[in-house]
């Protein structure tokens, strides 16, 4: 004999209320709202408003920084590695194709190396800002107010279960 509180409890039973669809359907709807939140991409205004440059002058300024910290703690640095430290040191950056082009007359080789040097730096600087802006990026989905998406979730949730107590097969006559 079936006690009647346990069959109408149960989940898979067709003689469950018309609301609890309608309930489940609005909770769902403020978990998919609040996952909205943080998947849905940046729009135009948000990423107007991203300073871009200041996050890669950062970076560069990041990378630099490391790359003479670790070549002035070699013992026996090459000529390229000096001339970038100095470059660094001297902050003349925006010289480095005049210092290319003094080394390619004077010292092929160095300037060779030079090369090499200012693209990892430029390399591994991009990768750091990269990382930058992924991690603004997040902030700026995390700052988002969480009020419209859940609104839109519940609101969707709701209608969800309407929908679904209207074309479910019931048992009722």
């Amino acid at each position: 004999m079936p006690i009647d509180s346990v069959q109408n409890y149960n989940i898979t039973s067709t003689n469950r209320s018309a609301l609890s669809n309608v309930i489940a359907g609005g909770v769902l709807g403020v978990a998919a709202g609040y996952a909205a939140k943080h998947v849905v991409p940046l729009d135009e205004l948000e990423r107007k408003n991203i300073p871009y440059r200041s996050i890669i002058n950062v970076a560069r300024k990041e990378t630099n920084k490391r790359m003479v910290d670790s070549y002035k703690a070699l013992n026996t640095r090459t000529e390229a590695q000096d001339v970038f430290v100095k470059m660094i040191k001297d902050k003349d950056f925006k010289n480095s194709a005049n210092i290319i082009k003094t080394l390619e007359t004077t010292k092929p080789d160095v300037a060779k190396d030079f090369k090499k040097i200012v693209k990892i730096a430029d390399k591994d600087s991009m990768a750091v800002a990269r990382q930058y802006t992924g991690a603004y990026h997040k902030f700026l989905k995390c700052m988002r107010p969480n009020a419209q998406f859940v609104g839109v979730g519940v609101a969707a949730g709701i209608l969800g279960g309407i929908l679904y107590n209207v074309f479910s097969p019931s048992k009722r006559a």
